[in-house]
């Protein structure tokens, strides 16, 4: 076999790293690291990591 991969998984894990162009964003409701593609990004849709955590930090936040 030619390359310096072994094995097919190896390869595509590589690119696929490589493709990635977004970046990681930690959620305003729960903390957590979330990843986002540059189109989200563009589009504000990066401050919650799900739809739930969004709907339960508006709650929270029209209480206040």
């Amino acid at each position: 076999p030619k390359g310096k991969f072994k094995n097919p998984k190896e390869r595509s894990s590589k690119i696929s790293e490589q493709l990635k162009k977004g970046k990681y964003f930690n959620c305003l409701s729960c903390g957590v690291s979330f990843w986002r593609r540059p189109f989200d990004i563009k589009n504000g849709n990066n401050k919650f990591c799900s739809k739930n955590c969004y709907d339960n930090w508006q709650k929270l936040s029209k209480k206040e």
